[in-house]
């Protein structure tokens, strides 16, 4: 444990335990991730706002935001889908799909429509991570997607959540411009659990 001041208030334990947030191998990581989930009144607006200015590690704020279940973090979870690199938007989507809000589905599902490639597909495993098959119809609108990547990683979540038709995945097996989609479409066509 940490050495705090006898006298400590919940403001200098709140700024103390979110400064903890940086140390990503150590126990503090673990210390602080208890601490915040134990005084959500505190915590959670303080998360929220460091994750907008993204003045300390966004990915333990990713990790920790859904496990408060608050509606109202979604939008700023969603906001890092459609900024930063690939591995910004991954965390992004990933806490999206462990978040408990239906609002949370609604994010990724309009985060298929994205401009960034990088987006799109975070969205699509986010939506497959999320495992709700109300995400069908806004995967199967994807298939057409002109990038294969992002048509790779929505062939794979529409599959995984079992909403694609087998004719429509026979046809992209036979006819997608890429080789490792039409692999993919062969492998979910013979084993749907890859």
């Amino acid at each position: 444990m940490s050495e705090r001041p006898q006298d400590s208030s919940p403001l200098s334990d709140l700024e103390l335990y979110t400064r903890m947030l940086d140390d990503t191998h150590g126990r503090g990581l673990e210390e602080a991730e208890r601490w915040l989930l134990e005084h959500p009144e505190e915590a959670h607006p303080r998360l929220v706002s460091l994750l907008e200015t993204r003045e300390v590690n966004p990915y333990a704020i990713l990790r920790l935001l859904p496990r408060f279940g608050r509606p109202e973090s979604v939008s700023v979870i969603e906001s890092c889908l459609y900024v930063g690199g690939e591995s910004l938007s991954a965390a992004a989507a990933f806490a999206l799909a462990d978040h408990p809000s239906a609002g949370a589905l609604d994010a990724l599902t309009r985060a298929l429509d994205s401009s960034r490639v990088e987006t799109r597909t975070a969205a699509a495993d986010g939506l497959w991570a999320r495992g709700d098959t109300l995400a069908g119809p806004a995967l199967l609108a994807r298939l057409e997607e002109p990038h294969a990547v992002v048509r790779y990683h929505v062939l794979q979540a529409a599959g995984m959540l079992g909403v694609l038709p087998r004719r429509r995945l026979e046809e992209i097996a036979r006819r997608d411009t890429d080789p490792d989609v039409r692999g993919l479409a062969e492998t979910l066509l013979t084993n749907p659990d890859p």
